[in-house]
C-alpha cells in the first residue's frame, strides 16, 4: 500500500451516526451445505480480518433467533467496525452469494428498527422479520 492510499484509508470513516454493519446470511434448513459453504469461504477469505477484530464471525443458528424468524431459516453473522473492509466484504458478497439471502444493515442512532428495515440493504430474496422484537 502506498502512502496515498494508506492516508485516504485513514481519512474514510462511517457517517450518518453509523458505527458498524451486520451482513446475516439466511441458511435453507431444507438444504445448509451451500450457505455452510459460503461460511466457510468467508472465514478463509477474511481470516486476518476476523483475528485482528476488524469483522466479527458467529457461530451459525439453525433455527429462529431475534427478529430472523422466518420459518424454514436459520442465520449466521458477520459484522464489520471499519468502512475498508466493510466494502470488501460488501464486494465479495455480490459477487459470490450465490443466490442466498442476506440482510445488510447498519448500526446506527437511529435505532434497531431503522436500522433493520429502513436503513437495511437486501441481496437475494428479502426475508421477513419479525419487528416487533425490535
Amino acid at each position: 500500500m502506498t502512502a496515498t492510499e494508506q492516508t485516504h484509508r485513514e481519512k474514510l470513516e462511517f457517517t450518518c451516526g453509523i458505527t458498524s454493519y451486520d451482513f446475516h446470511t439466511y441458511i435453507p434448513l431444507d438444504e445448509p451445505t451451500g450457505a455452510l459453504a459460503f461460511r466457510d469461504g468467508l472465514l478463509e477469505k477474511f481470516s486476518k480480518e476476523i483475528s485482528e477484530g476488524s469483522i466479527g464471525a458467529y457461530k451459525p443458528h439453525m433455527g429462529k433467533i431475534g427478529p430472523h424468524r422466518e420459518e424454514g431459516y436459520g442465520m449466521f453473522e458477520l459484522d464489520v467496525r471499519d468502512p475498508v473492509n466493510f466494502l470488501r466484504l460488501l464486494n465479495y458478497y455480490q459477487t459470490h452469494h450465490e443466490g442466498l439471502s442476506v440482510l445488510i444493515h447498519p448500526r446506527s442512532d437511529r435505532g434497531d428498527l431503522w436500522d433493520h428495515t429502513e436503513g437495511a440493504l437486501w441481496l437475494g430474496k428479502i426475508i421477513k422479520l419479525d419487528t416487533s422484537m425490535l
